[in-house]
């Protein structure tokens, strides 16, 4: 699609990205986040937790982030909620995203307007 885009006069100026939306997926990134906001106490961090309990784990990431995430809550006995996922939104970060497609647009969006 990219080739596409630059040669019917686009070059340089288009990408093009799938991102897969899976929204538990970033909670992952800052362990230290999501031990705060779950009030982890555990003498195992929660990715230890996670595979001793039959997660698998693929990288700094839970294969099925959602399970690990509700599998977390439920070990932690707190409900789901928004409020949670504000929580970690506000203290997020991408700077050590390790996700191909989000890098590729960020890098892209950098290049097109930081110059």
């Amino acid at each position: 699609m990219e080739n596409q885009f630059n040669i019917n006069g686009w070059p340089n100026r288009n990408v093009c990205i799938a991102l897969y939306p899976e929204l538990e997926s970033w909670l992952w990134v800052n362990r230290q986040h999501l031990h705060d906001i779950l009030d982890w106490q555990s003498e195992h961090n929660i990715y230890e937790w996670l595979e001793t309990n039959g997660h698998q784990l693929r990288g700094n990431k839970p294969e099925r982030p959602k399970e690990a995430f509700e599998a977390a809550l439920k070990k932690q006995k707190r409900p789901r909620s928004s409020s949670l996922f504000s929580d970690l939104a506000q203290k997020a970060s991408y700077q050590n995203c390790t996700d191909p497609s989000f890098n590729k647009f960020l890098n892209s969006i950098k290049g097109w307007f930081i110059r």
